[in-house]
């Protein structure tokens, strides 16, 4: 992925490129058992810009790619020994990935991401502001999910888990860029428990419903995250704090 910094706002100024193990460019991108969805870079861009568009052909043209914040706790290391030397242990690399998420906090000065205030908040709130020496903490939970123990366990073990990596990135498309009119959908921002309550009309029938408009399983939009939704305890915190809401929900079929 890579940021053109002198050109933000502009098409192309964050592009994709990928490379096979054989270090030649690749053609597409396969990240599932499936392989329903291979292009680049429109498999970059189901995350990394979930308002983002492509236009192919002639144009190519990516505009509100973004890079995303790097959730520590997502990542399996060598080691997790707090006291691990060794050079593929997570506190060997504690700086590097600190220093990849200050660059993911304010990647050129005009960039979009830099005006993502739940991004910015989630990476401020990881390293208690200390962007330069602070250790991460991926306990930390906004102030607008922190009302109970109930809305903080909600964000732990739910939307940290199975949707806040895509739905992050989530920003409105300037009022200029019309022709993308259209793809600003209230509420694709869940920054807040009471934004996430509002919209349990909208993820119901998107993780579980079954129509033409929101197929059974559609969300969590990626295969890891929807193991992770299915098989963990994001279920359980979910239908329990939701009563009734999700009462007929079941794995679709084809889940892996």
């Amino acid at each position: 992925m890579v940021e053109r910094q002198f050109i933000p706002g502009f098409p192309n100024s964050v592009f994709f490129v990928v490379y096979g193990a054989n270090m030649d460019l690749a053609t597409d991108a396969r990240l599932d058992r499936k392989g329903y969805n291979t292009s680049i870079p429109g498999n970059c861009l189901q995350c990394h810009g979930i308002n983002s568009r492509y236009t192919a052909h002639a144009a190519h043209e990516v505009r509100r790619a973004i890079f995303l914040p790097f959730d520590l706790d997502s990542f399996e290391f060598f080691s997790d020994d707090p006291n691990s030397a060794l050079s593929l242990s997570r506190a060997a690399q504690e700086g590097a990935f600190r220093a990849q998420n200050r660059m993911a906090h304010d990647f050129s000065r005009l960039s979009q991401l830099k005006d993502n205030a739940d991004a910015r908040q989630l990476i401020e709130g990881w390293y208690n502001n200390d962007l330069f020496t602070g250790t991460f903490n991926g306990d930390f939970v906004p102030p607008g999910w922190s009302g109970t123990e109930q809305q903080k366990q909600r964000y732990l073990k739910v939307y940290a888990r199975a949707c806040r990596t895509c739905h992050i990135s989530y920003e409105t498309a300037p009022t200029n860029d019309s022709d993308d009119a259209g793809r600003n959908v209230p509420g694709l921002q869940f920054g807040t428990y009471d934004l996430f309550v509002q919209l349990w009309g909208l993820i119901q029938p998107r993780a579980c419903g079954q129509n033409i408009n929101a197929p059974i399983g559609a969300m969590p939009n990626a295969e890891q995250t929807l193991r992770q939704f299915w098989t963990t305890a994001a279920r359980a915190q979910l239908f329990a704090q939701v009563p009734n809401a999700f009462r007929d929900c079941a794995p679709p079929e084809s889940y892996p």
